[in-house]
């Protein structure tokens, strides 16, 4: 027997994951499954894409369903079994529906879409491609069907494929009736979204939004985003420009490691009315340490200069 909540992580075969999922099918317990099939993706998703099982072995029931048997001997990768075990048992807690397991209903459509759209374990997704194939449609088939029944992510994510045009057409007028649905579902990244849409129509609602994405949390572009209109960078008569909390919510955003908060405060500290090098070149070192071009440049431009007390003017590290 296996610790249902353990083994995912640890699993080494085929058979292995094969016994997991039945294990948890004997339980009857939804949540449980429910559960165990989130462990598998996520095991999934940190999965080597090099682990490869020899073509010689046997591959699990689910596994020779969905690949078909004209594919027999090609080399299969860990982490496809483990997403297409996970995905036949969501498949079962999404068939039977009844008022006490809704959550685990729409969690496992949410799941399932998410292993349909890629989400990091698909082809094209992640794994180097070598996951299970992506299918777009079906994706937001699952994630329409979970946002019947409220799920917030669900509901942003089906907002995002009407805006792009994602398995389905692009309606604009749609993914704004989905991202105010997720909005009012307390959905920072919606709230984010319809606020950027909102500014084209009605700013006072927009900033209304930023604000509420802000003390939701969980969204670095509305911390930047909203510090942008307290600086005054981009008009917005409907609020009062304060300097001092735009530099607090960029902090905020920086310190998530949002670079372009990052950049933007090593600037802001450059400026008179703000001038602190020591900020400033940290700022620009922190995005610089996440690869930002941008940022490089800027501290280049210190090193020419120098800063007493702060940084020794360096033409060498300047030129690096």
């Amino acid at each position: 027997m296996y610790d249902l909540l353990q083994t995912p992580e640890n699993v080494q075969s085929i058979e292995q994951i094969h016994a997991l999922c039945e294990q948890a099918r004997a339980t009857g317990d939804r949540d449980t499954q429910l559960r165990v099939c989130q462990a598998l993706m996520e095991a999934a998703r940190r999965t080597p894409s090099t682990l490869v099982i020899l073509p010689s072995s046997s591959p699990s029931p689910s596994f020779r369903k969905r690949k078909g048997q004209k594919q027999q001997g090609q080399p299969v990768y860990f982490c496809q079994v483990m997403v297409a075990e996970a995905q036949q048992l969501l498949k079962k807690l999404t068939s039977v529906a009844d008022g006490l397991s809704r959550y685990m209903d729409c969690e496992a459509q949410f799941l399932l879409g998410s292993s349909f759209g890629g989400d990091g374990i698909g082809a094209g997704g992640g794994n180097n491609g070598k996951g299970l194939p992506v299918n777009h449609e079906r994706a937001f088939q699952y994630y329409v069907q979970a946002s019947k029944q409220n799920h917030a992510e669900a509901t942003y994510r089906t907002a995002v494929c009407h805006e792009l045009g994602i398995g389905t057409l692009s309606n604009s007028s749609r993914a704004t009736a989905f991202y105010r649905k997720a909005a009012y579902l307390s959905h920072s990244p919606s709230m984010y979204r319809l606020a950027m849409i909102l500014f084209r129509t009605n700013g006072r609602e927009a900033v209304r939004w930023l604000q509420r994405a802000v003390i939701c949390g969980n969204c670095v572009q509305a911390l930047h985003a909203l510090a942008m209109l307290h600086f005054g960078f981009v008009d917005s008569p409907e609020l009062i420009p304060d300097r001092t909390y735009g530099i607090q919510l960029l902090e905020e955003a920086a310190v998530h490691n949002h670079i372009p908060s990052q950049i933007r405060l090593g600037q802001v500290f450059e400026t008179e009315w703000a001038m602190d090098a020591h900020r400033s070149i940290y700022w620009y070192s922190q995005a610089a340490l996440q690869g930002s071009a941008d940022a490089a440049l800027a501290l280049s431009a210190w090193y020419l200069t120098g800063s007493e007390g702060v940084l020794e003017q360096s033409d060498e590290q300047a030129y690096m």
